[in-house]
């Protein structure tokens, strides 16, 4: 695959962006889940972006494999096994790549993106990569209000 390719094991990509990578001929996708002949590898996408990718945003066809969406992912389409919460063929509307703090550049989401709010605030990290703190907008409102009134 273009980002990554994966034969081996067990990996989880989680609260990710993958965007704008470029595979061989060979390897048209952005993330390639296979085997060559050993164990089955494993992989869980949750709370991710995938997208801007050629080709296919999860290629899965070679020998025994596990593929799984854990849910609230945007994907350019509909090969890295969808569930409802996934948001697929929607333009992520990405910002170029750019320091827009924290220790390494980063793609900024962009007014409507259909990924603000969109990842599942309880199996996401506290703070993003930059170091804001998450959920922002209104799903951080709504997080205050429940906890307020659990009290």
């Amino acid at each position: 695959g273009g980002a990554i390719f994966h034969t081996d094991g067990s990996m989880e990509i989680a609260s990710s962006t993958i965007t704008g990578n470029r595979g061989p001929d060979w390897a048209p996708s952005a993330i390639f889940n296979g085997s060559f002949g050993g164990p089955a590898p494993t992989l869980t996408l949750t709370n991710s972006i995938v997208s801007g990718n050629p080709g296919y945003a999860c290629d899965h066809w070679t020998g025994a494999n596990v593929l799984t969406s854990g849910g609230h992912n945007v994907v350019q389409d509909d090969t890295c096994s969808a569930v409802a919460s996934d948001q697929i063929g929607a333009d992520p509307r990405l910002g170029e790549l750019a320091d827009n703090g924290g220790p390494t550049r980063t793609h900024a989401l962009l007014a409507g993106s259909p990924a603000i709010d969109a990842a599942d605030a309880a199996t996401s990290p506290a703070t993003d990569q930059r170091g804001v703190t998450r959920p922002q907008g209104p799903a951080r409102l709504a997080a205050i209000r429940s906890s307020e009134e659990g009290r």
